[in-house]
């Protein structure tokens, strides 16, 4: 019963260790390129890279996931046979449409830079970064088919090649111009394809001399789109609650400002090993859910909403005091004008991990519909907000919108979750209005410039809301349901 508890612990804890690398790697490289990139150039990178992830994640049609789901599935069964027929179906998929996106996008360059990006110049650089359509979805499918078989250590490795050749090729190849900063940001992440190969074809060799324990599943492209349809729209919402600010960002205040609001996202980057960590659910998941798992389940969910809670709400003190110092140390007091987008986006950013959590968590119950569909109000939260704030408030509209997006979405995925396998010990709202006290709090910090005011206010947030959310929230449910208490076993 505790093999999922301690799969997900082990998981989590080899793939957090290997995202700080890759965190340190994505930070290098963003400050190498803020310092050969005008402020225009570096908008118009990431920018671009925001709009082709979500391009992306629609023509993946949820092959990825669908990739992870069946191979945790396989494995829980002890049925390996199917894996590699699913796997060579979903790159066979990948290296056709691949290509197709890329030769796409190249001849959009002029209008999409012209009209979208604001920035006609920059049609050359675009034109250099579609290539990133070709890397990416080869690290992606790599990744989840690892991740389905449970291989963190490999996952993290191929992961690890897709960034850390990039960095190198910045450090060794400086002075040589936007086209060649560019060049080496992209074409280094081609690395991922050797590693991904070798380490594929390595551990199909083995779980194909495994044997098969004639599981029967449907490895039809049929069956995979079947249930990579749901899927699909959650990588699209998933992708939207991610960069939808910098899309909107990129549409209405142009490649410049992109820029500014890129380092604030850059930034907040800090908490991506949680992201990464919380990705393991759907494989764990799934696992003790076709074993009958149930209270393993609750005992993943609860161990895990207690440590977001920690992380999460030092996290969001951090972001609010120390901003503008953490721009200024990290990149340059250029980019400064960030920090009260900053106050507010890495306050949200922390609630990124426990969304993902939570997907992957009534995915892997066989919840799809119901999970990706749930998503879709928190998509429309962030984007009106964005749209509503971006005008009359800058990059700080666009963070607000997506602490209003995840906001939404996880309060809406928590609840589900409560009726499907339990209540959690912890209340979450009480987390969610801390963390929108101390979002709000931010950016009407920074002018103080960290007077006691701002200390005391702070103290007060955390000393009030913290322990009465616990008490109060413990109290409520242990009347109402008898979930939470000493003899509860998910705790």
């Amino acid at each position: 019963m505790a093999n999922g508890l301690r799969n997900f612990s082990c998981g989590a804890a080899v793939t957090a260790a290997a995202a700080v690398l890759i965190g340190i790697c994505n930070y290098l490289t963003r400050r190498e390129l803020s310092f050969q990139l005008t402020q225009a150039n570096f908008g118009l990178l990431y920018g671009s890279v925001a709009l082709f992830n979500l391009l992306i994640s629609i023509l993946d049609c949820g092959l990825n996931n669908t990739l992870t789901l069946r191979l945790a599935q396989f494995e829980a069964q002890n049925d390996r046979s199917g894996g590699g027929r699913i796997l060579r179906k979903v790159l066979v998929f990948k290296i056709v449409t691949a290509p197709v996106l890329a030769l796409v996008l190249w001849f959009l360059a002029e209008p999409l830079c012209t009209g979208y990006f604001h920035y006609g110049a920059g049609a050359k650089l675009f034109r250099i970064a579609v290539l990133y359509c070709l890397s990416w979805q080869i690290a992606q499918v790599s990744v989840a088919a690892l991740s389905g078989l449970r291989a963190f250590f490999l996952m993290n490795l191929v992961q690890f090649s897709f960034y850390f050749p990039s960095l190198l090729l910045l450090f060794f190849f400086r002075g040589q111009g936007a086209a060649g900063a560019v060049s080496c940001f992209i074409f280094g992440g081609f690395a991922v394809v050797p590693c991904a190969a070798l380490v594929l074809v390595l551990l199909l060799r083995v779980r194909q001399r495994s044997g098969s324990g004639g599981a029967g599943e449907d490895t039809s492209f049929r069956g995979l789109f079947t249930v990579g349809k749901w899927f699909l729209l959650g990588n699209i919402l998933l992708t939207l609650l991610a960069s939808c600010d910098m899309l909107v960002t990129s549409g209405l205040l142009g490649a410049a400002a992109a820029g500014v609001y890129s380092i604030a996202v850059a930034v907040s980057m800090i908490a991506a090993p949680l992201t990464l960590a919380a990705n393991l659910s759907l494989p764990i998941i799934a696992g003790s859910w076709k074993r009958g798992e149930t209270g393993e389940i609750r005992r993943v969910v609860a161990g895990t909403l207690a440590v977001w809670s920690v992380l999460f709400w030092g996290g969001a003190l951090f972001f609010m005091l120390f901003s503008r110092e953490v721009i200024v140390l990290l990149f340059s007091e250029k980019f400064s004008a960030g920090a009260p987008a900053l106050a507010v986006l890495g306050t949200a950013a922390l609630l990124n991990p426990l969304t993902l959590f939570f997907y992957g968590v009534l995915n892997g119950v066989d919840e799809q519909r119901r999970a990706n569909l749930l998503l879709l109000p928190g998509v429309a939260a962030n984007l009106g907000a964005a749209l509503l704030l971006v005008r009359s408030c800058g990059i700080v509209g666009a963070a607000w919108g997506t602490f209003a997006g995840y906001l939404v979405a996880l309060l809406l995925l928590e609840r589900k979750i409560r009726t499907r396998v339990g209540r959690p010990a912890f209340p979450l709202a009480v987390n969610l209005v801390g963390g929108l006290l101390l979002g709000a709090g931010g950016p009407a910090a920074l002018p103080l410039a960290l007077g006691w005011r701002v200390g005391v206010w702070c103290v007060c947030v955390l000393l009030l809301t913290l322990p009465a959310g616990v008490f109060i929230g413990k109290f409520v449910l242990r009347k109402r349901t008898g979930y939470g208490g000493k003899d509860d076993p998910a705790l």
